[in-house]
C-alpha cells in the first residue's frame, strides 16, 4: 500500500496493543450579567497498534465507552496518513463484523445547526399568524417579512454548509474530536465499503 500524506487510506491487520488517555478542558462562561462559572470537557484519546503497521492509529472521542475490540481482532481502518501516526475516521472489525465511524467536529455540530434553523422556523411561524390574528391586511408587511425570513435561512443554511464539510469548526468541539466534517465522514464510509444494509451497524465514535 503507498502512504500518502494527508489522503484517506485503509489499513488492515490484527490488533495488537490498545492505549487510552484522559483528556480534559476547562472552559470559562461568562454570562451577560457577569457571573463567571468553569465547565470541564472530557474524552479519551485512544492509540490503536496493528501488527502491520509501525506508527499508532489515533482517535479522540468521547464515546470511548462504544468502542469493543479485542487483542489479535482484525481491523480494517480507514485514516488519514499524518506524519507520526494515522487519524482514525472509520473501523471495521472484521472479527465480530462491527463499524463504527468518528464523528467530526463539524458534523457533531449538525444538530445545533438544525436546532437554530427549527427554533427560527417556528418563530417565523408565529410572527406570520400573529399577523393574521391582528387582522394586517397589508401585503408589503408579509412580503417584507418573507424577505427577512428568507435571508436569515439562508445565512443559516451557509453556516451549516460550511460546519458540515468542515470548512470551519467549534474549537471547544474540535478539542475532543478528530478533525473535519462530512467530507471525511464520507471518505471514511466509502473506504471502507459499508452498504446500506450494514448502516445499522454503524456505531458513532
Amino acid at each position: 500500500m503507498i502512504r500518502e500524506s494527508g489522503v484517506m487510506q485503509v489499513v488492515s491487520g490484527k490488533l495488537h496493543s490498545i492505549a487510552q488517555e484522559m483528556k480534559t478542558t476547562e472552559h470559562i462562561n461568562v454570562s451577560e450579567s457577569g457571573s463567571v462559572s468553569s465547565s470541564d470537557e472530557h474524552s479519551e484519546r485512544i492509540e490503536i497498534r496493528l501488527d502491520s503497521c509501525e506508527v499508532p492509529c489515533v482517535i479522540q472521542t468521547s464515546r470511548c465507552s462504544d468502542l469493543f475490540i479485542g487483542e489479535d481482532d482484525a481491523l480494517d481502518i480507514a485514516g488519514i496518513w499524518r506524519s507520526t501516526h494515522i487519524d482514525i475516521y472509520g473501523i471495521r472489525n472484521l472479527t465480530d463484523g462491527s463499524l463504527y465511524l468518528a464523528q467530526p467536529d463539524a458534523v457533531e455540530s449538525r444538530k445545533v445547526s438544525l436546532t437554530m434553523a427549527a427554533l427560527f422556523g417556528m418563530v417565523f411561524l408565529v410572527m406570520m399568524v400573529a399577523l393574521a390574528i391582528h387582522g394586517e391586511r397589508d401585503p408589503g408587511a408579509y412580503a417584507a417579512l418573507t424577505m427577512v425570513g428568507a435571508v436569515i435561512v439562508g445565512i443559516l443554511y451557509i453556516l451549516f454548509s460550511l460546519r458540515r464539510w468542515g470548512l470551519f469548526g467549534n474549537s471547544r468541539i474540535s478539542e475532543h474530536t478528530q478533525s473535519g466534517g462530512r467530507h471525511e465522514l464520507m471518505q471514511a464510509h466509502g473506504a471502507l465499503r459499508i452498504t446500506s444494509g450494514e448502516r445499522h451497524l454503524i456505531t458513532p465514535l
